[in-house]
């Protein structure tokens, strides 16, 4: 529960009224980058991925806009290939 909490004060300082709680979300901001149709699109296969499930289910308004509010540890470990080339280790 701790986590949650943090989370949620977190994401009302940075998003304020647009973070909604209850979902977990936050509403696509005015003027916000949304996802291209055909990024948005999951193939059939992905679908059954329990984390695209997952994903999916907590924030059904994703190709609107709509952004899933979460922590993460940030790592080397946890970086993809192209992360890495943006950071001095």
């Amino acid at each position: 529960m701790h986590h949650q909490n943090l989370i949620t004060q977190l994401a009302t300082l940075k998003f304020g009224k647009f973070y909604l709680k209850e979902q977990g979300i936050v509403r696509v901001l005015p003027g916000a980058d949304r996802l291209q149709e055909a990024l948005a699109c999951i193939p059939e296969h992905r679908r059954h991925n329990p984390h695209v499930r997952f994903f999916t289910e907590k924030n059904p308004g994703y190709t609107e806009g709509d952004e899933l509010v979460c922590l993460a540890q940030i790592s080397v470990s946890n970086f993809t290939r192209v992360a890495t080339q943006f950071v001095k280790l």
